[in-house]
């Protein structure tokens, strides 16, 4: 074995100098050997079994058996590679290398036709080893390949990313050409009856047990390590300066590889000279003392050119477009589907971006523990009723422990009692007594890694009652205070580990139906901490101007929330987390390069004192997550899912909606020009133009179905005024265009993104599911359409007659499960 793996280098050598390159050729020569070889290679397996199943006293030999009991091995990893071919790029080929099904090559220089250069390398390396490769032997050798003196055809980043999948396609190879001699053999066995002169070669059976030993090898070895050690860019990236890079997880080091690909195609560069520009503006930038995340190679590498304007500008044509249309067809119904209109514009342009801009996940660090200058605390924010009722609570913030044990995490409820006319009743003692019970049991169990805040209620002039200091949002300004030291704070209870509360420097701030999956704080804290997204906080507007000061996960439907009533399963489908999928597509994260906070996520608690603590005039906020977003500029990090509950039937649904649309439409207050802060002064609204748009178009939305309404009743008086049934129907039909769109191209993306080569595996259960949930949503919507308008018209006009004439009741709100308790 240590001759082999001496000889590994100067075989690379070899091979390296035997080729010419050959432009780019696609793999589909390959993918047909590889479905020839699963078809012959199964042809054996099943000739041999019959052989064996029709004489019982017959006697293969040990070939056989490396065959029959690892063929599950061969078929599984030959449906891998086909499946890999099948998003495999057109890659670099030469010429010079004689590839035949053996695995053997023939290095001496002759002309033959052009074949894949990964492949022709790593079937060099089957055909000359002969037997067990050892990560030794495979690293010596692809070094070998990369240094050739005088050799400037070093493999590529995405020829070493299909190195496990080129070296099973070759060894898989090797064994169709076994099996070639096992069938003769076997047709031999059933013409003959004298079976004493049938004879396989001992070194046969060797040959196969390697092969299989070494698809085995595929399966285990790590092949990062041979981009770590044989890639030339991943050898400058390794030097960077801002030491980042060899920190990262797999998965953002595996994307800075696909982006410096990209990058060399755009500019007609070489991978090494555009790793070695890129490694040079780091480096300057490191020289002129710049901010950390732009001495970071992937500050430079992650920068996309983006058609930010060319968003807008090709919806508002398709609006232009539309409108005009609407006016020939539906009449002075026009007027009324301007805002549908503009909806389905959106949701057009929205359908076709998403299919020509590719995610971009956020980068993330290798997070294997917490650092302890890094303390998070992650906090349920809810109310609390005592024993029976929250229960529930404690249960889950005990599983989010046990999904996310870390010495430097530290796990809260953050709590109020409900709202009262007094500001103490007898209950609250009992409240508080059971809360602070299970904290204490729960620190005890798990080494004091739990803690309580419980608020005192305080006069609202708005509500006329008391209640926790402007509901969820004051609870987040209050807890932030505390660990900043600031006595303004209306804490009647806080139980826990202080002094770790006092150094705590991210908050993970979640609902009482929220579920926390494994290790992912560390994932969202692993995206927090990368340089990229470092927080530019701009201390005169009070806002964060670049990076990120909160990052949002994607949110899913709780599986048993999914299944809970019909209404609950047309809503979300089968629920839970799809283990298929990775990033999902936000169209603010991706063209503009920030997302909108829902509500759950991560925080930098230092950002958020020093931008919201005073930002906004009490009893004026009622949703005030999106607001929170457009101060510390919000990241959505696309490829990590929480799911969370749903309403369980239409009444719950419509009475949240209500109460969203309220939030919004208070929203609204925050986009003008000049906007009050918690002091009453009238300042400049800091906020950029996408951020006021975005809370625009949460309104515009909320306007739709009573616009929809609206229109068909026009349609409805002018028919009654001059009869032209056309009218009427167009009028309707375009009415709601915004609500059948989106069942459409729903299902025209499931069938897109869908494998259909593993249909029978998740047609049934992920894709038709899908498909009826577009089609009964659509005619959910369409059918309580009416009932719709009628929420969105109340909601808004209650919003605007509190907002500007009896500035009462702006705080009014219920939780989810208190909305469905009354229900």
């Amino acid at each position: 074995m240590q001759d082999i793996s001496r000889n590994a280098g100067n075989w690379g050598y070899d091979i390296s100098r035997s080729y010419r390159n050959a432009g780019y050729t696609s793999v589909k020569k390959l993918a047909g050997i590889q479905k020839k070889n699963l078809g012959f290679i199964k042809k054996v397996y099943a000739k041999a079994a019959e052989a064996k199943e029709t004489d019982k006293n017959l006697f293969l030999p040990v070939h056989f058996e490396w065959l029959c009991d690892n063929y599950y091995i061969i078929e599984r990893e030959i449906k891998n590679i086909l499946k890999s071919f099948s998003y495999a790029p057109r890659l670099p080929a030469v010429r010079g290398v004689n590839l035949n099904l053996n695995g053997k090559v023939n290095l001496n220089g002759s002309r033959g036709s052009s074949q894949v250069r990964i492949y022709a390398v790593l079937n060099g390396l089957v055909g000359n080893c002969g037997g067990e490769i050892t990560p030794r032997i495979i690293e010596d050798y692809i070094e070998a390949v990369q240094n050739s003196p005088g050799s400037s055809n070093y493999l590529t980043v995405g020829e070493l990313s299909l190195a496990r999948i080129m070296l099973a396609a070759s060894l898989c190879s090797a064994i169709a050409d076994i099996c070639g001699e096992l069938l003769e053999y076997l047709n031999y066995l059933s013409g003959n009856k004298n079976r004493n002169n049938l004879y396989l070669p001992d070194s046969l059976a060797h040959s196969l047990g390697f092969c299989i030993r070494n698809l085995r090898f595929c399966s285990v070895y790590r092949f990062e390590t041979l981009f770590e050690k044989c890639s030339g860019a991943d050898k400058i990236f390794n030097g960077d300066p801002a030491g980042i890079y060899k920190n990262m997880d797999k998965a953002t080091k595996n994307y800075y590889r696909r982006r410096l690909s990209e990058i060399a195609a755009e500019n007609n560069w070489d991978e090494i000279e555009t790793a070695e520009k890129i490694y040079g503006k780091a480096l300057g930038a490191a020289a002129r003392g710049a901010h950390e995340k732009q001495t970071h190679i992937g500050y430079y590498l992650l920068k996309k050119r983006t058609p930010k304007k060319s968003y807008f500008a090709i919806t508002l044509a398709l609006l232009a477009v539309f409108v005009f249309l609407a006016s020939r067809l539906a009449g002075a119904a026009f007027i009324f589907l301007i805002l549908p209109l503009w909806e389905l514009a959106k949701q057009i342009t929205d359908f076709a971006f998403a299919r020509f801009i590719e995610t971009m996940p956020l980068p993330k660090l290798d997070l294997k523990n917490i650092p302890g200058d890094k303390k998070t605390l992650v906090c349920i924010t809810t109310l609390l009723f005592g024993e029976g009722k929250d229960d529930g609570l404690f249960i889950r913030l005990e599983n989010y422990y046990n999904a996310n044990k870390d010495k430097n995490i530290n796990f809260a409820i953050l709590g109020d009692f409900k709202d009262n006319q007094n500001r103490e009743t007898e209950n609250d003692g009992k409240i508080t007594e059971y809360a602070a019970k299970k904290i204490e049991d729960l620190n005890k169990k798990y080494n004091n890694s739990f803690s309580l805040f419980i608020r005192n209620r305080v006069y609202s002039k708005s509500e006329k009652k008391y209640m926790g200091w402007e509901r969820k949002r004051g609870a987040l300004v209050e807890l932030v205070r505390f660990i900043k030291n600031s006595p303004d704070t209306t804490f009647k209870t806080v139980l826990g580990d202080i002094d770790f509360i006092r150094d705590v420097k991210y908050i993970v701030t979640l609902d009482a139906d929220t579920n926390l999956g494994i290790d992912s704080v560390k994932e969202m804290l692993a995206a927090m901490l990368h340089p990229n997204a470092s927080p530019v906080f701009d201390e005169e507007k009070k806002i964060v101007t670049d990076g990120y000061g909160i990052m949002q996960p994607r949110m899913g439907t709780e599986l048993s929330a999914s299944s809970k009533t019909p209404f609950t399963r047309m809503l979300c489908g089968s629920g839970g987390i799809d283990i298929y999928s990775s990033a999902a597509f936000d169209l603010y994260q991706e063209i503009y390069g920030e997302g909108n906070f829902c509500g759950k996520g991560i925080f930098d608690a230092d950002i958020f004192y020093r931008a919201l603590d005073s930002a906004y005039p009490e009893e004026t906020v009622l949703s005030h997550d999106l607001l929170e977003g457009t101060r510390l500029r919000c990241a959505l990090i696309s490829d990590l899912e929480l799911t969370d509950g749903i309403p369980k039937n239409p009444a719950s649904y419509f009475d949240r909606l209500h109460r969203w649309i309220r939030g919004d439409m208070q929203a609204l207050g925050f986009i003008g020009r000049r906007i009050k802060n918690s002091d009453g002064e009238i300042i400049k609204n800091p906020v950029s133009g996408l951020s006021k748009y975005k809370i625009f178009d949460n309104v515009r939305r909320a306007a739709l179905p009573v616009f929809s309404v609206l229109a068909m009743i026009f349609a409805l008086l002018l028919y009654y005024i001059n009869p032209d049934a056309g009218l009427a129907l167009n009028a309707g039909l375009l009415a709601v265009l915004y609500i059948i769109f989106p069942m459409f191209a729903g299902i025209i993306s499931i069938f897109m993104i869908s494998s259909f080569r593993n249909i029978s595996k998740r047609f049934s259960s992920k894709v038709m599911t899908s498909i009826w949930r577009n089609i009964f949503g659509a005619l959910f919507d369409l059918s309580s359409l009416a009932y719709r308008a009628f929420v969105s018209f109340d909601a808004i006009s209650r919003s605007l007659f509190r907002m500007f004439i009896t500035k009462r009741k702006m705080l009014s709100w219920v939780t989810a499960s208190e909305g469905e308790a009354q229900l």
